[in-house]
């Protein structure tokens, strides 16, 4: 049996050991609700390490703010009210567009050559023109991988680095549509994405199915590195609005393609905890195809209670939100849940 190891990569001869790096897990509930950063300008960095950026914004347009009860503190992102000037650097330019940035200091160890990560997108009201997006951008910076909702279509759509086979020096990164299925507004979306480093290939899962893309017009671009994620608020020609959107929790991992088959990296996605009932009135359970190595629970007060592997029992807390770490064998997770 195959062992998965976190932070550290184990060799021995003839035998390939598999393991997950972290490289982000954030849901935001260590942030002080209010601005995310005190400077627009990209210069100085905020709360938890991110920088924030946007020609007419001001630190109220990227808020820790709460959309809901159950995800309690979330990233918030809200655009100007105009669309972008035309023209060839239309997205560069557009005073209007929100970003949201975070640097990737973990190397990707030798042979952990898939990048993976899931979220959840907020749709918001969903009346303007306009997309938000979370996408990984390599040291150029130019984008690897992303995933993003658009607010007039009420549709997602995925980013991956790619090239036009008549003129393989140049690279782009593009957009492109993913399925049919439309979100409503004000509602979370669970979406997940990966990028193949060995060969470039791309995968974005959503509510409706996987998808990939496949065109022989286009080559894709293996051997790319991360240097940060964005979460950026883009708003397009036609808008008059300020659009509001955001996300939750978000995670960032490397793993080994060439060690772990299809199915072994999909029961990796699956083991994602899940804690339910939730809300709970005071006892609620742990659910994950993996082992659980240790569970605890943070109050409003920043204390930690280790509980029981199998259940917790919030029985003697007040009513509030509160944070569930699940530390499993590929790495930390951590989960919000509702106290009746």
């Amino acid at each position: 049996m195959k062992k998965k190891l976190l932070y550290a990569l184990l060799v021995c001869s003839h035998m390939a050991v598999a393991q997950i790096q972290i490289i982000q897990s954030e849901n935001f509930s260590s942030f002080n609700l209010g601005n995310l950063s005190s400077d627009t300008t990209g210069g100085i960095p905020g709360q938890g390490g991110y920088y924030t950026s946007a020609g007419s914004a001001t630190p109220a347009d990227f808020q820790i703010g709460i959309f809901d009860a159950a995800h309690g503190n979330s990233l918030k992102l809200i655009t100007g009210p105009g669309q972008p000037t035309p023209g060839p650097y239309a997205d560069e330019t557009n005073v209007h567009n929100r970003h949201a940035v975070k640097k990737i200091n973990t190397v990707a160890a030798v042979g952990n050559n898939i990048l993976s990560g899931s979220l959840e997108i907020y749709t918001g009201p969903s009346i303007g023109s306009g997309r938000i997006q979370f996408a990984v951008f390599d040291s150029t910076p130019k984008g690897i991988i992303g995933i993003n909702y658009n607010y007039t279509t009420k549709k997602l759509g995925g980013s991956i680095r790619l090239s036009p086979v008549s003129v393989p020096a140049e690279s782009n990164f593009y957009n492109i549509g993913l399925g049919s299925a439309t979100y409503p507004a004000n509602s979370w979306i669970p979406v997940s994405f990966t990028y193949n480093k060995t060969t470039g290939a791309c995968t974005w899962t959503s509510p409706e199915g996987t998808f990939s893309f496949s065109n022989p017009n286009y080559s894709l671009k293996p051997g790319l590195t991360p240097g940060d994620f964005s979460i950026i608020s883009y708003t397009l020609a036609g808008n008059t609005v300020a659009n509001v959107s955001g996300v939750d929790n978000i995670n960032l991992k490397f793993t080994n393609a060439s060690v772990l088959s299809t199915n072994e990296i999909r029961h990796l996605e699956n083991a994602d905890p899940i804690l339910y009932p939730n809300p709970t009135t005071g006892i609620f359970y742990v659910k994950t195809d993996e082992n659980i190595k240790s569970v605890s629970v943070t109050d409003v007060f920043g204390k930690n209670i280790q509980l029981d592997k199998n259940h917790l029992d919030l029985r003697n807390l007040p009513a509030g939100v509160y944070v569930v770490t699940i530390e499993l064998t590929s790495g930390i997770f951590k989960k919000k849940i509702i106290k009746k």
